[in-house]
């Protein structure tokens, strides 16, 4: 108990330091964050198409001014048709038999065929022999393996499950000739709902289109000649240069979040230094009184090291109710802390740790 007053009373006399230095880690902590969300992200994003990047196949958008039931078939030559095979994302509201209902979004066998979602359980559609309509259930009312069935006796098996707030094919804006990016085609998903394969038995529950196509152009001779007809109804680009493109904006993000957490670290570590540094010769004499009635070296040591780290431990734990980050991200950033304490404060814990706080008094 002796100890703990201790430790408050010194605390309390560098009050405005320590809330200061909090703030400074906070700022180092969410930039860090920040550094390891982009590179999670990048990698989680990318892997949705890494299938179709293989595949060289295409994303078109078309244009804003056209009708919201354009169709492709009908502006393009059927010899050019012949040498493309079409994707698109329906739009639904699957009813159930037992009442009520759920949104969903349905692939077509191009699109299905080619995803590699990152799931908590099960597989993907290309993976699946179910004899049932294949379905992916986001969120947790469901697990791999339901049989679901509609008001109209059509049976969905959910092959598959990922958690809210995982990546998904949602194809929601145009592409922009070499200049778009995966989020004009990966969103994260931020409800439950159903991923499934296009079926005839569920056209029913369409009631529209998401404005894209993802086109896989069979022709290389004609490949040229397709893409600019293309661009003639709105942008297209390839999943490939969409994917350089998104790494490269994250890539500029990544750097503004390093400068500026190597900045705030910097910083941060000259004032826990000088902070300590102050700190340490004001304390000196309070040990040597503490030291001549009785208090051992090992107590010394342990006042030194936790009041130095309360500032950490603070810190921490306003970053955390700031941001609400998961357990693997918090392992990062108490490793990260561990870094900043022993660069920062190590030194001043070693000399707590002689023995004769009289001569250490006296320098």
């Amino acid at each position: 108990m002796k100890t703990l007053l201790i430790i408050l009373g010194l605390i309390k006399r560098k009050k405005q330091t320590t809330i200061l230095l909090t703030i400074e880690i906070c700022i180092c902590l969410i930039a860090f964050n920040g550094l390891i969300d982009s590179r999670m992200e990048i990698k989680k994003k990318a892997a949705v198409v890494n299938t179709f990047e293989d595949n060289d196949i295409y994303y078109f958008g078309w244009a804003k001014y056209l009708p919201s039931d354009f169709e492709l078939k009908k502006v393009i030559p059927v010899d050019i048709l012949e040498n493309m095979q079409i994707g698109s994302v329906g739009l639904m509201n699957i009813k159930l038999k037992e009442g009520g209902g759920f949104g969903a979004l349905s692939y077509s066998k191009l699109i299905a065929d080619n995803l590699n979602y990152d799931l908590k359980s099960g597989v993907n559609f290309s993976k699946s022999d179910s004899d049932y309509i294949k379905g992916i259930w986001i969120g947790d009312r469901y697990k791999t393996g339901d049989i679901i069935e509609t008001d109209n006796g059509a049976k969905i098996e959910i092959i598959g499950v990922m958690p809210i707030g995982s990546y998904a094919v949602s194809c929601t804006s145009g592409g922009g000739n070499g200049a778009s990016s995966l989020d004009s085609f990966v969103k994260a998903a931020e409800k439950e709902g159903l991923l499934i394969e296009e079926a005839e038995l569920l056209s029913k529950y369409m009631y529209g289109e998401q404005r894209c196509k993802i086109i896989d152009i069979k022709d290389d001779e004609r490949r040229d000649e397709i893409i600019g007809i293309l661009r003639d109804y709105g942008t297209i680009s390839s999943i490939k240069e969409m994917r350089d493109n998104y790494k490269y904006d994250n890539d500029v993000d990544r750097i503004v979040n390093m400068v500026l957490f190597v900045v705030f670290s910097v910083v941060t570590m000259a004032g826990i230094v000088a902070v300590n540094g102050i700190q340490a010769k004001k304390n000196t004499k309070i040990y040597a009184i503490y030291y001549m009635c009785g208090m051992s070296p090992k107590k010394n040591i342990m006042i030194e090291a936790i009041s130095t780290s309360l500032v950490m431990m603070i810190a921490f734990m306003v970053f955390n109710v700031i941001t609400h980050v998961g357990f693997v991200k918090n392992l990062f950033v108490i490793l990260y802390l561990f870094g900043v304490y022993f660069i920062s404060s190590a030194w001043f814990v070693f000399k707590a740790s002689k023995h004769d706080l009289m001569v250490l008094y006296k320098e």
